[in-house]
């Protein structure tokens, strides 16, 4: 019967991490943090903290206040850096294209993607900007 249970309790753990990714985690996730970052997605009314590892969905807002900082990183590869003071909108995502909003701040931008025909946008209150191949760009908003 020991036996049988320290078996069972060995198949649990070896299992239990595979499962506990699911087949789709998402195409964006923060990966560094420095500073009070903050989120609000579109289910919360109210601002709340960011932490490293937090899911990034469409709709979502991200603050960086003073002295702060943080990384998003996509699936593809593609992280986005914004710097303090900086205000970022995820207007939408999916496996080849992504589109943001960015009324200020700092924003510096390494674009990688693994399929042709994807492409990043970032857009301003003043202009637009797209990204169809590798790229890296910054973008900064007084």
């Amino acid at each position: 019967m020991k036996i049988l249970k320290t078996v069972m309790i060995l198949i649990a753990l070896l299992l239990v991490p595979g499962y506990a990714f699911s087949a789709n985690p998402g195409y964006m996730r923060v990966s560094l943090i420095e500073g009070d970052v903050q989120i609000k997605t579109p289910d919360a009314d109210d601002w709340g903290f960011a932490s490293v590892n937090t899911p990034i969905a469409e709709g979502d807002q991200l603050w960086v206040p003073q002295d702060g900082r943080v990384e998003l990183q996509l699936n593809t590869g593609t992280y986005i850096r914004l710097d303090e003071n900086s205000a970022l909108q995820i207007l939408s995502m999916d496996e080849d294209s992504s589109q943001f909003y960015l009324s200020q701040g700092y924003a510096y931008i390494f674009y990688d993607t693994p399929v042709s025909g994807g492409v990043i946008q970032i857009d301003t209150p003043d202009a637009s900007t797209r990204a169809f191949d590798r790229a890296i760009f910054r973008i900064d908003m007084s």
